[in-house]
């Protein structure tokens, strides 16, 4: 993945440490923001601590699993409180994290939400357990409705394989 500069770095949090003066103001502001994010996203963030050392974990937090989309939201989201100048940083920091994320995303080695939720340890279980499930309902039907159902039973058996197949790789 294409990563940002130290500078680049050291600029955000730079430009948010302020905002986040306290635990309520940083949840009231990262909810908001992330509203309509992945909660694995929200549920990696620590809230505590000072403000600066708040905001340089999440921005290497965010950084780190490769979620520019989400930093950019909550500078977005941050932007009617700063003044001319901190708009001006933050549209070239917005500029430059679009570019990194484009970059990563072409190099296919940004982690996706989806890619996050088949890696979590309990849906990777659900989905095993619901293609055992289903491919053992399939050969039930293949053994008690004979053949005239095995083109359907076919199909239902390839679609549990492809569901389950990814959580097996993952486990």
């Amino acid at each position: 993945m294409a990563a940002i500069t130290r500078d680049t770095f050291q600029e955000i949090t730079e430009l948010l440490t302020p905002l986040f003066p306290d635990e309520d103001s940083r949840a009231a502001i990262i909810y908001v923001a992330l509203y309509d994010r992945d909660s694995y996203v929200i549920d990696q963030i620590d809230f505590s601590g000072s403000a600066r050392h708040f905001t340089a974990r999440l921005v290497k937090t965010l950084l780190d699993t490769g979620d520019h989309d989400s930093l950019i939201a909550i500078l977005q989201a941050m932007y009617n409180q700063m003044g001319a100048h901190q708009r001006a940083e933050v549209d070239r920091i917005i500029q430059a994290l679009a570019t990194t994320s484009t970059d990563a995303i072409m190099d296919s080695n940004i982690v996706s939400s989806s890619e996050r939720q088949r890696r979590h340890p309990l849906l990777n279980l659900i989905r095993i357990t619901f293609g055992v499930l289903f491919g053992i309902s399939v050969a039930w039907v293949l053994v008690t409705e004979g053949s005239s159902e095995s083109v359907t039973a076919l199909i239902m058996a390839t679609a549990a394989f492809f569901i389950t197949a990814p959580a097996l790789r993952e486990s």
